[in-house]
């Protein structure tokens, strides 16, 4: 089954205090700059990071420069950042998996703590709880409410689709000149080149068969490509950036 994130909401995230959005799965989002695009696009990258290897709900908040960076300036009475997706299959377009994580900096150590973290499948009309945090366990035993259960493979067994697709996503910031200019991408240690510099052979590494996914591309990385490639190969690009990215931003 191929899923994609078919709704969020987002509590004290960065500049958007509330907000609630359905997804498609060809999104562009579109808009002057400083006017929230990248903040809400840097939620498909902190769910990414959160089920890395090495990563964790930690090493997720440090990679955003720390939990005041992450939380919303409006945030006052509750201090609480707060994700909740819902994906939902390609082909039929039915819900299948809600998954919602709650997070804060606790007391003056501003050690991380999960306040929240639930998990739900669609079933018969209805949403069924696989996973509700805090728990017994967690009660009993604090600095369990440092990590999040999507992080560990032990703990994600029943929802471990959740953890594939977030750990699939991709964040491109395409360059053109970066891309023409054919070398290879010194490594960065966080899988792909976000700047496109290894795109070509990943192109080539792409069948043009597979499945959409939901993109957007600045016209100038179109247009380098299409006046000087085949068609084929352009056939093979659009296949590429199809399946690059869930969510990518049109500026």
């Amino acid at each position: 089954m191929s899923l994609y994130f078919s709704r969020i909401k987002l509590t004290n995230w960065r500049n958007f205090k509330a907000a609630d959005l359905e997804l498609t799965q060809r999104l562009f989002l579109v808009g002057p700059n400083a006017t929230g695009k990248t903040n809400f696009l840097e939620v498909f990258r902190f769910l990414r990071d959160l089920v890395t290897e090495g990563g964790g709900l930690g090493a997720a908040v440090r990679t955003k420069h720390g939990i005041a960076r992450l939380r919303s300036l409006y945030a006052r009475s509750n201090p609480e950042i707060g994700i909740r997706v819902e994906l939902s299959d390609v082909a039929s377009l039915e819900p299948v998996w809600r998954y919602e994580i709650q997070f804060a900096g606790a007391g003056k150590s501003g050690l991380l703590k999960l306040a929240r973290e639930r998990v739900h499948r669609w079933n018969s009309g209805r949403w069924e709880i696989v996973l509700d945090r805090p728990d017994a366990a967690d009660k009993a035993d604090s600095p369990r409410l440092e990590q999040a259960a999507i992080s560990q493979t032990s703990a994600n067994v029943q929802f471990r689709e959740v953890a594939d697709l977030f750990r699939s996503v991709a964040y491109l910031h395409l360059v053109p000149q970066l891309v023409r200019e054919g070398a290879l991408a010194p490594p960065t240690g966080i899988g792909v080149d976000p700047y496109g510099r290894d795109l070509l052979e990943r192109i080539r590494a792409t069948s043009a068969r597979r499945a959409p996914r939901c993109f957007a591309s600045s016209p100038a990385a179109q247009g380098s490509f299409s006046r000087s490639t085949s068609p084929k190969t352009r056939t093979h690009f659009a296949a590429f950036l199809n399946r690059a990215a869930q969510v990518s931003a049109l500026s």
